[in-house]
Protein backbone atom coordinates (compact mmCIF):
# COMPACT_ATOMS: atom_id res chain seq x y z
CA UNK A 1 0.00 0.00 0.00
CA UNK A 2 1.27 3.13 -1.01
CA UNK A 3 0.09 6.79 0.85
CA UNK A 4 1.11 9.93 -0.75
CA UNK A 5 4.82 11.57 0.29
CA UNK A 6 4.80 13.52 3.94
CA UNK A 7 6.65 16.53 1.85
CA UNK A 8 4.47 19.36 1.20
CA UNK A 9 3.87 20.05 -2.35
CA UNK A 10 4.67 16.64 -3.53
CA UNK A 11 3.11 13.25 -5.07
CA UNK A 12 6.36 11.27 -4.31
CA UNK A 13 4.71 8.16 -2.90
CA UNK A 14 6.12 6.66 0.47
CA UNK A 15 5.88 3.20 1.49
CA UNK A 16 3.50 2.10 3.94
CA UNK A 17 6.10 -0.54 4.64
CA UNK A 18 8.09 2.38 5.43
CA UNK A 19 6.35 4.04 8.06
CA UNK A 20 5.30 1.11 9.80
CA UNK A 21 8.98 0.49 9.84
CA UNK A 22 10.00 3.60 11.47
CA UNK A 23 7.15 2.81 13.83
CA UNK A 24 8.77 -0.10 15.02
CA UNK A 25 12.38 1.54 15.70
CA UNK A 26 13.68 0.15 12.48
CA UNK A 27 14.64 2.77 10.08
CA UNK A 28 16.50 1.25 6.63
CA UNK A 29 13.33 2.14 4.87
CA UNK A 30 13.00 5.44 5.94
CA UNK A 31 16.60 6.39 5.11
CA UNK A 32 16.28 5.25 2.13
CA UNK A 33 13.45 7.01 1.05
CA UNK A 34 15.60 10.19 2.55
CA UNK A 35 18.61 9.69 0.03
CA UNK A 36 16.27 8.83 -2.69
CA UNK A 37 14.35 11.96 -2.44
CA UNK A 38 16.46 14.23 -0.60
CA UNK A 39 15.89 17.44 -2.93
CA UNK A 40 12.60 17.28 -1.37
CA UNK A 41 12.76 16.89 2.32
CA UNK A 42 12.36 20.45 3.87
CA UNK A 43 11.45 21.55 7.99
CA UNK A 44 7.82 21.02 7.16
CA UNK A 45 8.22 16.95 6.28
CA UNK A 46 10.55 16.43 9.17
CA UNK A 47 7.38 18.17 11.22
CA UNK A 48 5.28 15.52 9.62
CA UNK A 49 7.56 12.45 9.84
CA UNK A 50 8.41 13.06 13.63
CA UNK A 51 5.10 13.09 14.58
CA UNK A 52 3.99 9.96 13.06
CA UNK A 53 7.31 8.69 14.56
CA UNK A 54 8.05 9.78 17.68
CA UNK A 55 9.93 6.23 18.98
CA UNK A 56 12.72 7.09 15.49
CA UNK A 57 15.99 5.88 16.58
CA UNK A 58 18.12 6.65 13.98
CA UNK A 59 17.88 9.40 11.31
CA UNK A 60 20.09 10.52 8.37
CA UNK A 61 19.73 13.38 6.86
CA UNK A 62 23.04 13.70 4.56
CA UNK A 63 22.52 15.96 1.33
CA UNK A 64 19.01 17.52 2.61
CA UNK A 65 19.91 20.92 2.18
CA UNK A 66 16.18 21.47 2.92
CA UNK A 67 16.75 21.28 6.55
CA UNK A 68 17.44 24.05 8.42
CA UNK A 69 17.15 24.77 12.47
CA UNK A 70 13.91 24.97 12.58
CA UNK A 71 12.96 21.34 11.50
CA UNK A 72 16.39 20.18 13.53
CA UNK A 73 14.52 21.39 16.67
CA UNK A 74 11.29 19.75 15.78
CA UNK A 75 13.30 16.47 15.28
CA UNK A 76 14.99 16.80 18.68
CA UNK A 77 11.60 17.67 20.60
CA UNK A 78 9.75 14.76 18.84
CA UNK A 79 12.26 12.00 18.82
CA UNK A 80 14.34 12.35 22.44
CA UNK A 81 15.01 8.74 21.96
CA UNK A 82 17.25 9.49 18.63
CA UNK A 83 21.20 7.84 19.39
CA UNK A 84 22.20 8.67 15.89
CA UNK A 85 21.69 11.81 13.66
CA UNK A 86 23.32 12.27 10.51
CA UNK A 87 22.84 15.76 9.14
CA UNK A 88 26.00 15.78 7.01
CA UNK A 89 25.82 18.56 4.03
CA UNK A 90 28.61 17.05 2.20
CA UNK A 91 26.44 14.84 0.19
CA UNK A 92 24.59 16.44 -2.16
CA UNK A 93 22.48 15.02 -5.17
CA UNK A 94 20.22 16.30 -8.17
CA UNK A 95 16.99 15.04 -9.14
CA UNK A 96 18.46 12.17 -11.18
CA UNK A 97 20.68 11.57 -7.64
CA UNK A 98 23.63 12.64 -10.02
CA UNK A 99 26.09 14.10 -7.39
CA UNK A 100 25.95 17.74 -7.91
CA UNK A 101 29.74 19.31 -7.86
CA UNK A 102 29.71 22.45 -6.11
CA UNK A 103 32.17 24.19 -4.07
CA UNK A 104 32.79 24.23 -0.62
CA UNK A 105 31.97 27.97 -0.01
CA UNK A 106 28.69 27.18 -1.96
CA UNK A 107 27.49 23.88 0.15
CA UNK A 108 28.65 26.36 3.21
CA UNK A 109 26.46 29.09 1.52
CA UNK A 110 23.59 26.37 1.54
CA UNK A 111 24.08 25.07 4.88
CA UNK A 112 20.92 26.27 7.51
CA UNK A 113 21.80 24.26 10.46
CA UNK A 114 23.57 25.78 12.78
CA UNK A 115 24.48 25.75 16.90
CA UNK A 116 21.03 26.44 17.31
CA UNK A 117 19.77 23.36 15.90
CA UNK A 118 22.48 21.36 17.62
CA UNK A 119 21.93 22.57 21.05
CA UNK A 120 17.75 21.42 20.38
CA UNK A 121 19.70 18.26 19.69
CA UNK A 122 21.41 18.12 22.95
CA UNK A 123 18.79 19.36 25.24
CA UNK A 124 16.39 16.74 24.41
CA UNK A 125 18.34 13.28 22.97
CA UNK A 126 20.64 12.14 26.19
CA UNK A 127 21.08 9.13 24.59
CA UNK A 128 22.99 10.31 21.44
CA UNK A 129 25.87 8.11 20.09
CA UNK A 130 26.28 9.06 16.78
CA UNK A 131 26.59 12.68 14.89
CA UNK A 132 27.45 13.66 11.97
CA UNK A 133 27.43 17.26 11.48
CA UNK A 134 29.91 17.89 8.25
CA UNK A 135 29.83 21.07 6.07
CA UNK A 136 27.50 22.54 8.71
CA UNK A 137 27.53 26.09 10.35
CA UNK A 138 28.31 24.12 14.19
CA UNK A 139 30.96 26.12 15.96
CA UNK A 140 32.42 24.92 19.41
CA UNK A 141 29.54 26.17 21.09
CA UNK A 142 27.12 23.86 20.02
CA UNK A 143 29.79 20.88 20.24
CA UNK A 144 30.21 22.20 24.51
CA UNK A 145 26.43 21.54 24.66
CA UNK A 146 26.41 18.31 23.16
CA UNK A 147 29.61 17.20 25.34
CA UNK A 148 27.27 18.76 28.17
CA UNK A 149 24.39 16.62 27.21
CA UNK A 150 25.47 13.38 25.58
CA UNK A 151 28.41 11.62 27.71
CA UNK A 152 27.78 8.45 25.66
CA UNK A 153 28.70 9.83 22.58
CA UNK A 154 31.15 6.87 20.47
CA UNK A 155 31.13 8.43 17.15
CA UNK A 156 31.71 12.32 15.73
CA UNK A 157 32.27 13.63 12.28
CA UNK A 158 32.52 17.28 11.99
CA UNK A 159 34.60 18.07 8.86
CA UNK A 160 34.21 21.82 7.34
CA UNK A 161 33.01 22.83 10.01
CA UNK A 162 34.00 25.87 12.62
CA UNK A 163 34.71 23.48 15.25
CA UNK A 164 38.50 24.27 16.73
CA UNK A 165 40.70 22.84 19.87
CA UNK A 166 38.58 24.31 21.93
CA UNK A 167 35.39 21.92 20.46
CA UNK A 168 37.38 18.69 20.88
CA UNK A 169 39.04 19.56 24.17
CA UNK A 170 35.27 20.15 25.41
CA UNK A 171 34.72 16.58 23.40
CA UNK A 172 37.80 15.01 25.43
CA UNK A 173 36.80 15.88 28.84
CA UNK A 174 32.92 14.99 27.99
CA UNK A 175 32.82 11.63 25.85
CA UNK A 176 35.42 9.44 26.89
CA UNK A 177 33.89 6.29 25.12
CA UNK A 178 34.22 8.39 21.56
CA UNK A 179 35.47 5.48 19.08
CA UNK A 180 35.76 7.75 15.95
CA UNK A 181 36.38 11.28 14.94
CA UNK A 182 36.07 12.71 11.80
CA UNK A 183 37.40 16.69 11.35
CA UNK A 184 38.74 16.89 8.47
CA UNK A 185 39.36 20.22 6.55
CA UNK A 186 37.81 22.21 9.56
CA UNK A 187 37.93 26.07 9.07
CA UNK A 188 40.04 26.56 11.92
CA UNK A 189 42.83 23.50 10.98
CA UNK A 190 42.67 21.03 14.40
CA UNK A 191 45.91 21.11 16.06
CA UNK A 192 48.20 18.80 18.12
CA UNK A 193 46.78 20.22 21.54
CA UNK A 194 43.38 19.04 20.57
CA UNK A 195 44.47 15.47 19.21
CA UNK A 196 46.49 15.52 22.59
CA UNK A 197 43.16 15.71 24.58
CA UNK A 198 41.55 12.77 22.77
CA UNK A 199 44.57 10.73 23.03
CA UNK A 200 44.47 11.09 26.68
CA UNK A 201 40.75 10.75 27.54
CA UNK A 202 39.69 8.65 24.57
CA UNK A 203 41.91 5.49 24.82
CA UNK A 204 38.73 3.48 22.96
CA UNK A 205 39.32 5.48 19.64
CA UNK A 206 39.37 3.23 16.35
CA UNK A 207 39.15 5.51 13.80
CA UNK A 208 40.85 9.26 13.66
CA UNK A 209 40.77 11.03 10.40
CA UNK A 210 42.88 14.25 10.57
CA UNK A 211 43.23 15.64 7.01
CA UNK A 212 44.58 18.59 6.38
CA UNK A 213 44.74 19.73 10.09
CA UNK A 214 47.82 21.11 11.94
CA UNK A 215 49.06 17.96 13.58
CA UNK A 216 52.14 16.85 13.62
CA UNK A 217 54.27 14.03 14.68
CA UNK A 218 53.82 14.99 18.52
CA UNK A 219 49.74 14.73 18.35
CA UNK A 220 50.46 11.37 16.48
CA UNK A 221 52.86 9.87 19.18
CA UNK A 222 50.55 11.26 21.99
CA UNK A 223 47.28 8.90 19.85
CA UNK A 224 49.92 5.80 19.69
CA UNK A 225 50.67 6.47 23.30
CA UNK A 226 47.01 5.62 24.55
CA UNK A 227 45.13 4.15 21.40
CA UNK A 228 45.59 0.70 20.96
CA UNK A 229 42.83 0.10 19.63
CA UNK A 230 42.95 2.52 16.28
CA UNK A 231 41.84 0.77 13.20
CA UNK A 232 42.02 4.04 10.37
CA UNK A 233 44.04 6.34 10.60
CA UNK A 234 43.96 9.54 7.74
CA UNK A 235 46.73 12.51 8.08
CA UNK A 236 46.50 13.20 4.26
CA UNK A 237 47.98 16.81 3.80
CA UNK A 238 49.52 16.93 7.42
CA UNK A 239 53.16 17.58 8.47
CA UNK A 240 53.57 13.91 9.51
CA UNK A 241 56.68 12.40 9.16
CA UNK A 242 57.92 9.08 9.90
CA UNK A 243 58.85 9.28 13.38
CA UNK A 244 54.78 9.86 14.15
CA UNK A 245 53.69 6.79 11.98
CA UNK A 246 56.77 4.49 13.35
CA UNK A 247 54.77 5.22 16.96
CA UNK A 248 51.66 3.65 15.60
CA UNK A 249 53.54 0.33 13.72
CA UNK A 250 54.77 0.38 17.17
CA UNK A 251 51.41 0.62 19.44
CA UNK A 252 48.69 -0.12 16.79
CA UNK A 253 48.86 -3.65 15.64
CA UNK A 254 45.32 -3.74 14.16
CA UNK A 255 45.39 -0.78 12.03
CA UNK A 256 43.43 -1.84 8.33
CA UNK A 257 43.06 1.70 6.80
CA UNK A 258 46.24 4.26 6.45
CA UNK A 259 46.09 7.45 4.34
CA UNK A 260 49.46 8.87 4.08
CA UNK A 261 49.34 11.36 1.23
CA UNK A 262 50.51 14.22 0.55
CA UNK A 263 52.99 13.95 3.92
CA UNK A 264 56.35 13.91 4.71
CA UNK A 265 56.50 9.72 4.88
CA UNK A 266 59.15 7.85 3.30
CA UNK A 267 59.85 3.84 3.02
CA UNK A 268 60.99 3.65 6.67
CA UNK A 269 57.73 4.45 8.08
CA UNK A 270 56.08 1.96 5.19
CA UNK A 271 58.63 -0.44 6.17
CA UNK A 272 57.42 -0.05 9.71
CA UNK A 273 53.70 0.00 9.35
CA UNK A 274 54.47 -3.27 7.08
CA UNK A 275 56.38 -4.77 10.42
CA UNK A 276 53.52 -4.34 12.40
CA UNK A 277 50.45 -3.92 11.33
CA UNK A 278 49.60 -7.11 8.83
CA UNK A 279 46.08 -7.19 8.95
CA UNK A 280 46.35 -3.66 6.38
CA UNK A 281 44.16 -3.47 3.97
CA UNK A 282 43.95 0.24 2.54
CA UNK A 283 46.73 2.01 2.23
CA UNK A 284 47.59 5.83 0.24
CA UNK A 285 51.33 6.99 -0.02
CA UNK A 286 50.05 9.01 -3.20
CA UNK A 287 52.10 12.49 -3.82
CA UNK A 288 54.30 11.37 -0.76
CA UNK A 289 55.85 15.25 -0.13
CA UNK A 290 59.63 13.99 -0.39
CA UNK A 291 58.65 11.58 -3.22
CA UNK A 292 60.74 9.02 -1.47
CA UNK A 293 58.08 5.82 -0.79
CA UNK A 294 59.16 3.37 -3.48
CA UNK A 295 59.52 -0.07 -4.52
CA UNK A 296 61.50 -0.58 -1.22
CA UNK A 297 57.94 0.35 0.93
CA UNK A 298 55.98 -1.16 -1.34
CA UNK A 299 57.65 -4.72 -1.41
CA UNK A 300 57.76 -4.33 2.50
CA UNK A 301 53.95 -3.99 2.14
CA UNK A 302 53.03 -6.69 -0.03
CA UNK A 303 55.25 -9.03 1.94
CA UNK A 304 53.55 -8.64 5.37
CA UNK A 305 50.01 -7.14 4.25
CA UNK A 306 48.60 -10.21 2.29
CA UNK A 307 45.13 -8.84 2.94
CA UNK A 308 45.50 -5.20 1.06
CA UNK A 309 42.95 -4.67 -1.27
CA UNK A 310 43.10 -1.14 -1.84
CA UNK A 311 46.77 0.71 -2.89
CA UNK A 312 47.24 4.19 -3.99
CA UNK A 313 50.46 5.13 -4.98
CA UNK A 314 50.11 8.18 -7.42
CA UNK A 315 52.54 10.79 -8.16
CA UNK A 316 55.14 8.75 -6.74
CA UNK A 317 57.03 9.00 -10.15
CA UNK A 318 59.77 6.83 -10.71
CA UNK A 319 60.07 5.63 -7.42
CA UNK A 320 57.95 3.29 -8.09
CA UNK A 321 57.84 0.95 -10.91
CA UNK A 322 56.84 -3.07 -11.98
CA UNK A 323 59.39 -3.99 -9.11
CA UNK A 324 56.72 -2.90 -6.38
CA UNK A 325 53.50 -3.67 -8.66
CA UNK A 326 54.47 -7.36 -9.14
CA UNK A 327 55.35 -7.87 -5.75
CA UNK A 328 52.09 -6.94 -4.79
CA UNK A 329 49.92 -9.30 -7.26
CA UNK A 330 52.20 -12.04 -6.12
CA UNK A 331 51.40 -11.47 -2.33
CA UNK A 332 47.53 -9.52 -2.32
CA UNK A 333 45.24 -11.19 -4.40
CA UNK A 334 42.15 -9.76 -3.40
CA UNK A 335 43.50 -6.16 -4.41
CA UNK A 336 40.05 -4.23 -5.94
CA UNK A 337 42.01 -0.69 -6.21
CA UNK A 338 44.90 0.32 -7.95
CA UNK A 339 46.35 3.78 -8.24
CA UNK A 340 49.44 4.03 -9.92
CA UNK A 341 48.55 7.23 -11.89
CA UNK A 342 52.36 9.15 -12.43
CA UNK A 343 54.12 6.44 -12.13
CA UNK A 344 57.20 4.11 -14.22
CA UNK A 345 54.75 1.57 -14.08
CA UNK A 346 54.62 -0.10 -17.52
CA UNK A 347 52.04 -2.72 -19.20
CA UNK A 348 54.55 -5.63 -17.79
CA UNK A 349 53.17 -4.26 -14.18
CA UNK A 350 50.03 -4.32 -14.85
CA UNK A 351 49.77 -7.86 -16.68
CA UNK A 352 51.25 -9.32 -13.66
CA UNK A 353 47.95 -7.81 -11.58
CA UNK A 354 45.55 -8.89 -14.31
CA UNK A 355 47.27 -12.48 -13.63
CA UNK A 356 46.50 -12.42 -10.27
CA UNK A 357 44.18 -9.62 -9.37
CA UNK A 358 41.14 -10.78 -10.67
CA UNK A 359 38.68 -9.09 -8.34
CA UNK A 360 40.16 -6.03 -9.74
CA UNK A 361 37.25 -3.21 -9.73
CA UNK A 362 39.19 0.20 -10.05
CA UNK A 363 42.14 1.37 -11.93
CA UNK A 364 43.97 4.52 -12.41
CA UNK A 365 46.84 4.26 -15.05
CA UNK A 366 46.66 7.79 -15.75
CA UNK A 367 50.48 9.38 -17.39
CA UNK A 368 51.55 6.32 -17.39
CA UNK A 369 53.42 4.10 -20.06
CA UNK A 370 50.56 1.69 -19.95
CA UNK A 371 49.53 0.77 -23.68
CA UNK A 372 46.88 -1.65 -25.06
CA UNK A 373 48.77 -5.15 -24.23
CA UNK A 374 48.32 -4.26 -20.11
CA UNK A 375 44.72 -3.19 -20.87
CA UNK A 376 43.92 -6.38 -22.80
CA UNK A 377 45.42 -8.32 -20.10
CA UNK A 378 43.13 -6.45 -18.04
CA UNK A 379 39.85 -7.68 -20.24
CA UNK A 380 40.87 -11.17 -20.43
CA UNK A 381 41.12 -11.51 -16.59
CA UNK A 382 39.23 -8.90 -14.49
CA UNK A 383 35.75 -9.34 -15.43
CA UNK A 384 34.33 -7.09 -12.93
CA UNK A 385 36.26 -4.12 -13.61
CA UNK A 386 33.78 -0.84 -12.91
CA UNK A 387 36.31 1.79 -13.57
CA UNK A 388 39.81 2.47 -15.44
CA UNK A 389 41.27 5.85 -16.35
CA UNK A 390 43.83 5.76 -19.10
CA UNK A 391 44.01 9.52 -19.77
CA UNK A 392 47.74 10.47 -20.95
CA UNK A 393 48.72 6.99 -22.01
CA UNK A 394 49.08 5.15 -25.23
CA UNK A 395 45.69 3.03 -25.21
CA UNK A 396 43.85 3.43 -28.28
CA UNK A 397 40.21 2.36 -29.45
CA UNK A 398 41.19 -1.44 -29.20
CA UNK A 399 42.29 -1.19 -25.75
CA UNK A 400 39.09 0.00 -24.82
CA UNK A 401 37.13 -1.99 -27.46
CA UNK A 402 38.64 -5.05 -25.66
CA UNK A 403 37.54 -3.59 -22.11
CA UNK A 404 34.14 -2.64 -22.97
CA UNK A 405 33.34 -6.29 -24.31
CA UNK A 406 34.61 -7.85 -21.45
CA UNK A 407 34.23 -5.02 -18.47
CA UNK A 408 30.38 -3.98 -19.55
CA UNK A 409 29.94 -2.11 -16.36
CA UNK A 410 33.01 -0.53 -16.86
CA UNK A 411 33.27 3.77 -16.67
CA UNK A 412 36.29 5.37 -18.79
CA UNK A 413 38.37 8.18 -17.84
CA UNK A 414 40.12 8.97 -21.46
Amino acid sequence: MWLLALTEGTATPLPMDCLRATMDLWTPELDEYIKENRAEITDSWIVRITQMCPSLTSINLTGCLGISDTGIEALAAACPSLVSISINHVGVYGENEDLISLSGKELDDLAMVTDIGIKAIAASCAFLSSLDISRTKVTDEGIKAITASCPSLTSLSASHTNVTDEGINAIAASCPALRSLRTRYTKVKITDDGIKAIAASCPALTLLDLRGADVTDEGLKAIAASCYALTSLDVWCTMITDDGIKAIAASCPALTLLDLCSTDVTDEGIKAIAASCPALTSLDVGCTIRGMVSDEGIKAIAASCPALNSLVVRCTHNNVTDEGIKAIAASCPVLTLLDVASTDVTDEGIKAIAASCRALTSLDVCSTKITDDGIKALAASCPVLTFLDVCGTKVTDEGIQAITTSCPACEFQE
